[in-house]
């Protein structure tokens, strides 16, 4: 089960210290025929100790 975590519980668990990797609003579109969208409005923050992996189909 995906769970996703309220952003002032994730800020109270992290210590209150600042993300590490922080990035609002993303898209990546590959030029291909037809494009393909592979984020489209991704925003996050990861904080020292955390693990991210973006993953999808290839």
């Amino acid at each position: 089960m995906n769970t996703l975590m309220d952003p002032e519980d994730a800020a109270r668990i992290a210590g209150e210290r600042p993300p590490v990797l922080e990035v609002e609003d993303v898209t990546k579109t590959y030029a291909s025929q037809p494009p393909v969208t592979a984020l489209r409005g991704v925003t996050l923050n990861v904080h020292a100790g955390e693990l991210l992996a973006i993953v999808g189909p290839s």
